[in-house]
């Protein structure tokens, strides 16, 4: 059978998931073999076809949310179908898919996934896709505003997706996705953190625990990345400039792709090499956990060369300082750490390193004695002189704040490393807190402004 040009009309309401239905029990392959039983026990199709199908179709998110669009040119085949429902085993020659310009509507309307092509092959065990985009409803600074929890704002955007060499049988009979190859380029993932906003603070998922409880089970030999960009950015309560963490160009391969579990300690390598604020290249490798109940993965890099005011670019921003000079010759750090906390050596190999300390974010005027006082503490160089031994930063370890990324993770826990690095202990880090919190508490005890914030509260 073959239907060509075909218009088709396809309008959905969007209700939100009610959280008190039971969840449905049965394993889903069942429901799709059961659910062909009452019409027979056994069924075949010789060949079917749909060619160059126009597709209208409307989507209404909510009263005031309505998308629509217009997707030409779909096209679809199978060939040698058999369906057998008694022995639950689906078989067929080919099943063939493309079409351009997909736009579906996601997470409650306030993104869209575009897709520009999708082709799927099961002769040639292909699923392709290219020109993805994950658009926000919004742009970054209104959309914690217009967000009903007042969520982080992402943008991704992809090249291109090409997954090869999949076992659809596996899928039909196991509904485990087997492949050999998946491929991703040109990625670039945005996330912006607006502090500006009071939110309702949720802990933040590790970016690895989404595959973990994928409800699809996936078995992949390998994978790889090329020119993978991230950048998280935040806005500080009390600033107006971006803190901005940037890894640039990075380049990855994966091995063991899974989330079935099949040996205790089971990891997923990732090697990967790219840039850090655009400037210092660097390699990493990262053990990351196949079982969800394996709370521990293991990251170690590399980082080369890197003039230190890169880190301006994060610094400034949220903390009333700046790094005047300074020359990362060579840094190199493992950590071994949960989705709570983490434990890090690392050599920082270092030389001229000055700051500035300021008055306060906005403004940042130099403070003088506060300068001098900083610059009298740290240590300019690592080694203090030429054929000393350098100092390193051995088990120090970290209270993870949950509530940022995971790519904000790494960055919390190279800071009290890199600080002790430069001549300032962790014990002594952890003194200057409690004394910087207690000389706080008398300053607002002097100056009323405890008093004030408690009538505030009270106002509310």
């Amino acid at each position: 059978m073959h239907i060509a040009q075909p218009t088709i009309d396809i309008e959905n309401f969007y209700q939100p998931k009610d959280s008190t239905t039971s969840k449905n029990t049965k394993n889903s392959s069942d429901d799709f073999y059961t659910s062909l039983k009452p019409f027979a026990d056994k069924m075949q199709i010789g060949d079917f076809s749909i060619t160059k199908a126009n597709i209208n179709q409307i989507q209404h998110i909510d009263k005031q949310n309505t998308k629509q669009q217009k997707i030409n040119e779909t096209n679809f085949n199978l060939a040698g179908l058999t369906i057998d429902t008694d022995s639950k085993t689906f078989r067929a020659e080919d099943i063939g898919f493309d079409t351009e310009n997909l736009h579906l509507p996601v997470m409650n309307g306030f993104y869209t996934l575009e897709l520009g092509k999708i082709r799927v092959s099961k002769k040639s065990g292909n699923i392709y896709l290219s020109d993805i985009h994950l658009n926000p409803a919004y742009p970054k600074m209104e959309f914690a505003h217009y967000h009903p929890t007042h969520k982080d704002w992402f943008d991704v955007t992809l090249g291109e997706i090409n997954l090869s060499g999949i076992d659809s049988e596996a899928y039909f009979s196991d509904k485990i996705l087997k492949a050999k190859k998946l491929t991703v380029n040109d990625v670039v993932l945005q996330n912006f953190k607006n502090q500006k906003i009071e939110i309702q603070h949720n802990i933040m998922p590790l970016i690895y625990e989404g595959l973990q409880k994928m409800p699809l089970k996936i078995d992949i030999d390998s994978a790889e990345t090329n020119n993978f960009t991230v950048i998280y950015e935040e806005l500080a309560k009390k600033g107006d400039k971006l803190a901005q963490i940037l890894f640039e160009g990075m380049n990855g391969k994966l091995s063991g792709v899974t989330n079935i579990v099949s040996r205790p300690n089971q990891y997923i390598v990732l090697k990967a090499d790219g840039k850090f604020m655009g400037a210092g290249y660097f390699t990493a490798e990262w053990d990351i956990p196949v079982d969800s109940l394996n709370d521990h993965f293991r990251l170690s890099a590399h980082i080369h060369p890197l003039d230190l005011r890169e880190l301006n670019r994060i610094v400034s921003p949220l903390a009333p300082a700046e790094v005047k000079s300074g020359n990362l010759n060579d840094l190199k750090f493992t950590t071994n750490a949960t989705s709570k906390d983490a434990e890090i050596n690392m050599l920082f190999l270092y030389d001229d390193l000055h700051i500035n300390v300021f008055k306060d974010i906005k403004t940042q005027q130099p403070q003088k004695f506060y300068t001098l006082l900083a610059n009298t503490v740290i240590r300019s160089n690592n080694p203090n002189k030429r054929g000393k031994k350098p100092r390193y930063a051995d088990n120090v370890t970290l209270i993870r704040d949950p509530y940022h990324s995971t790519f904000n993770y790494f960055w919390q826990i190279l800071q009290p490393a890199m600080i002790e690095s430069v001549g300032v202990s962790q014990g002594e880090q952890n003194f200057l807190k409690k004394t910087s919190n207690f000389f706080s508490k008398v300053k607002n005890f002097f100056t009323g402004k405890k008093k004030k914030d408690d009538k505030k509260n009270k106002d509310k």
